[in-house]
């Protein structure tokens, strides 16, 4: 996913939002922007909906 402009303001506002460490909300955006339903990270709490992408931990039970 190439980083631009529009993708920069997007992180930044979800990161703002949502309370998210930068690199995390750069890699939401990411998937976000390119129709991921789901994102596996071990970095944000599993199960959670951000902006329409469920976030799944690879490592719990």
């Amino acid at each position: 996913m190439p980083i631009d402009a529009s993708l920069v303001d997007v992180l930044i506002t979800l990161a703002r939002q949502h309370r998210l460490a930068v690199w995390d909300a750069a890699i939401l955006a990411a998937a976000q922007r390119s129709g991921c339903s789901e994102l596996l990270t071990e970095d944000l709490n599993d199960g959670a909906i951000i902006e329409g992408v469920r976030v799944r931990t690879p490592f719990q039970a």
